[in-house]
């Protein structure tokens, strides 16, 4: 399913983020695609928080949600994550799109998160 988006997750970009965020966002990223199939877009997690909080805590309770709420306002923050589509009515589920591959830089403002352009350019070695 998500191997390219779980080693993105995993990578040493994403290792401020506290272990419960950490935890909550490469779960999102095993069921999301890594690519395009059908209907269904790459990057983006329809799971639901319900198997989020069994991932988190092995329990769908209030607690287990309740964490999840706070790794999910804790991913968007750092640019991990961005929702876009909110859970309307019993059984429909918030959309996210995992943005893993594309760090952003949190400013101390109220503000929206930056792109970051984290490429660091090659040099030869030992090349005249």
């Amino acid at each position: 399913m998500g191997a390219r988006l779980v080693a993105a997750a995993m990578s040493a970009t994403w290792s401020h983020l506290g272990n419960r965020d950490r935890l909550v966002l490469v779960a999102m990223s095993l069921t999301a695609l890594d690519t395009a199939k059908g209907d269904l877009e790459a990057g983006r997690y329809y799971g639901g928080h319900g198997y989020l909080s069994v991932a988190l805590t092995g329990a769908d309770d209030d607690l287990g949600r309740q964490a999840v709420k706070r790794a999910v306002a804790a991913l968007i923050k750092a640019g991990a994550i961005t929702r876009i589509g909110e859970a309307e009515g019993r059984f429909m589920r918030a959309t996210y799109r995992i943005s893993t591959g594309q760090p952003m830089l949190v400013t101390d403002d109220a503000g929206p998160a930056e792109p970051v352009e984290n490429v660091v350019p090659l040099r030869r070695v030992g090349v005249s």
